[in-house]
C-alpha cells in the first residue's frame, strides 16, 4: 500500500524523497501538540469562513442538546463577509476545546502581501488577528481512550494535498503510518466518516462553502458517552436567502465512534 501511495504521490509532482521529511515534520508536531481530553459532548465544525449565520444555527443546535465543547479544524476566514464576527465567536467561545488554524487562517501568520490583502480586504480586528496567530495548527484528542490527531488538511499539513471521501488509499495509509489512533481533518469541505485497522478517520465537512455531491452545510455532532457520532446538514435556500438547519441526522443516522468496527462511509 506504500508503494501505491507513493506513486500517487510521483504523479501529483510530491518526490518521494519528500515522505519521510513530511512523516519527521509531523512526528514533531505531534511531540509538540497540546493534549485535551473530551468526555462531554462535542461540536466537530471546519471551514466556516466567515459564515456568522451557519455557525450559530450550528451551536444554538449544541446548546439545546446539553454540556458540549467546540472543537473547531480551522479556515474561519474567508469567502463569507461576517469574518470579525466569526473569529470573536469561535476564538472566544467558553466550551471551546480545541481551536486550531486552516490554510486561510495561516495568511495572518506572515505579514506579507497576501497578509496586508486579507487584512484589508476583510477588515479583520488586529486583536483578532493577534489571536488568530497564537493558534496551532496541530493538536491530540483524546476521546475514549483514542488519542487523535486534530488537524486542518491531513496528518502532514500539506495543504496542497486533499483527502477524499472515496480515497481509501490514501485513508489507509495515513491511517496505517500515523502514531495514533486516528485524525480528525477538514480542508475538503466534504464529511466523512471512515475506520479502518482500528484506527478512526472524521471529517465533518464544512459550514461556510459546500462541495461534493451535497449542497448542504455539514457538521458532526460527537457523543463519547455513547460511542456514536453524527453528521447534520444545514439547507442553503438560495433564493430566499435563508439557511435551515435538519434537526434529524440525515447523512449519517448513526454511527459507532468505534475504530474496531471497520466503516468506509460515502453520501
Amino acid at each position: 500500500m506504500d508503494k501505491d501511495f507513493i506513486n500517487r504521490l510521483n504523479t501529483l509532482g510530491v518526490p518521494s524523497t519528500f515522505v519521510d521529511m513530511f512523516w519527521k515534520q509531523t512526528q514533531k508536531s505531534i511531540l509538540n501538540a497540546k493534549h485535551s481530553k473530551l468526555t462531554e459532548a462535542a461540536l466537530i465544525i471546519s471551514d466556516i469562513h466567515g459564515n456568522l449565520p451557519a455557525l450559530n444555527l450550528a451551536l444554538d443546535f449544541s446548546k439545546k442538546n446539553g454540556v458540549f465543547k467546540l472543537v473547531s479544524l480551522g479556515d474561519m476566514v474567508d469567502y463569507n463577509q461576517y469574518n470579525n464576527e466569526v473569529l470573536e465567536t469561535i476564538l472566544e467561545y467558553k466550551d471551546g476545546l480545541v481551536l486550531i488554524r486552516g490554510n486561510h487562517d495561516s495568511f495572518f501568520q506572515d505579514n506579507n502581501e497576501t497578509f496586508r490583502t486579507k487584512i484589508e480586504q476583510h477588515k479583520i480586528d488586529t486583536k483578532l488577528v493577534k489571536k488568530v496567530k497564537s493558534l496551532n495548527a496541530f493538536e491530540i484528542l483524546e476521546v475514549n481512550g483514542l488519542n487523535l490527531l486534530i488537524c486542518h488538511s491531513n496528518p502532514w499539513g500539506l495543504d496542497s494535498y486533499y483527502i477524499f471521501p472515496n480515497d481509501s488509499l490514501v485513508l489507509d495509509y495515513f491511517l496505517l503510518n500515523i502514531p495514533l489512533d486516528g485524525f480528525f481533518y477538514g480542508h475538503t469541505h466534504i464529511a466523512n466518516y471512515y475506520s479502518s485497522k482500528n484506527k478512526v478517520a472524521l471529517n465533518p465537512g464544512s459550514l461556510g462553502q459546500s462541495r461534493g455531491k451535497m449542497e448542504d452545510l455539514t457538521f458532526a455532532w460527537l457523543l463519547p458517552a455513547e460511542e456514536k457520532v453524527q453528521f447534520y446538514g444545514i439547507t442553503v435556500d438560495r433564493k430566499k436567502s435563508t439557511l435551515i438547519l435538519n434537526e434529524d441526522p440525515f447523512l449519517i443516522r448513526e454511527i459507532p465512534f468505534d475504530p474496531k468496527k471497520e466503516i468506509n462511509y460515502i453520501y
